[in-house]
Order: C-alpha cells, then sequence, then structure tokens
C-alpha cells in the first residue's frame, strides 16, 4: 500500500510512468475513490454534495472514457487500468493539496485579498495539466509532452464542455 502511493505521488510529480504503477485493480478502486471523494468535496460547499458527486462523478467518466478511446484507437487497451489509475491517482492529489486554497479563497471572497491564493490554484491547474500530459505522453506512446499536453488541453475543454451542458442550471445558480 505505501509504495502504491509513493508511486502515485511519484507520477504526480511526473518522475514516474504511470506504467511503473502495478496493475492493481484494488488501486484503481482507491484511485477513483479518492478521485471522487476529494472531487465532491472541493465542489460540495458551492454545488452541494449531491451536484458535487454527480460533477466529479461525471468528470470521472469524461477523463476515464477519453483516455479509453485514444488507448483503444491504438489498440493499447491493456494500458487503460494502469493509465486511469495514474490519472485518477494524481487527480486526487492535486485536489488534496487545492482544498485548503479553495477554503482560503472562500473566506476571502469580497474582501478583494483572495489574489495570492487564486493564483495558487491556477498554478495547482496547470501542474493537474501537466501531470496529465505526462501520463498521456508515455500511455499513448506520444514521441513528446508537448502532443501530451495538447491531449490534455482537448480533453480538459472537452470535459469542461460536457460539464456546462450536463450541469447548466446548477452552475448558472451559482451566479
Amino acid at each position: 500500500m505505501r509504495d502504491s502511493l509513493l508511486l502515485l505521488a511519484q507520477v504526480a510529480l511526473m518522475l514516474r510512468p504511470p506504467q511503473d504503477l502495478p496493475p492493481s485493480r484494488w488501486l484503481m478502486r482507491m484511485a477513483t475513490a479518492a478521485y471522487l471523494l476529494f472531487g465532491t468535496w472541493l465542489l460540495s460547499d458551492r454545488l452541494g454534495v449531491m451536484t458535487a458527486f454527480l460533477m466529479s462523478a461525471t468528470d470521472a467518466l469524461l477523463l476515464a472514457g477519453f483516455a479509453a478511446f485514444i488507448l483503444a484507437l491504438q489498440g493499447r487497451l491493456n494500458r487503460l487500468l494502469q493509465t486511469w489509475t495514474a490519472l485518477a491517482g494524481a487527480g486526487a492529489l492535486v485536489s488534496i493539496v487545492m482544498l485548503p486554497l479553495v477554503a482560503v479563497i472562500s473566506s476571502l471572497v469580497g474582501s478583494g485579498e483572495g489574489g495570492v491564493s487564486s493564483f495558487l490554484v491556477y498554478l495547482l491547474f496547470s501542474w493537474l495539466l501537466a501531470v496529465n500530459a505526462h501520463i498521456f505522453r508515455h500511455a499513448f506512446g506520444l514521441s513528446n509532452i508537448f502532443l501530451g499536453l495538447a491531449a490534455a488541453v482537448i480533453q480538459y475543454l472537452f470535459s469542461e464542455v460536457m460539464l456546462a451542458i450536463l450541469f447548466s442550471s446548477q452552475l448558472e445558480a451559482l451566479t
């Protein structure tokens, strides 16, 4: 367990490729549960627990579906278990780091003092995009990180559009 968590952290720090993770369904389930738990926690303050969970689950399905689609096109579907484990584990780790920042930003809303915290959230988002690019590069067998980054940006934009369509009424209520 400890070794698997260390490997996930190394993938999230872009020190190891996703194929170094063990092809373990147990680890994949734990990473998925953590992804859903921390994703829900991040969103629940503004959206409520049920909507936050549904958005996190939809996001997870879109991310896993994107990876599965590209891997299937390449005939590399056997890489999906480790790829999804890496994506979910890295996403959960970034969410854990982001939780205190989101709490600080929420407490400073309206005071005009949340600039540094907001900047750090954007920095963490950039880190997550870079980590997903790293994972996609290795999982999809891409020749360089820039192609992985293109895949990560395309996946992110697709997910954002789909979430906006599926949860438009809940998101409009926030404004």
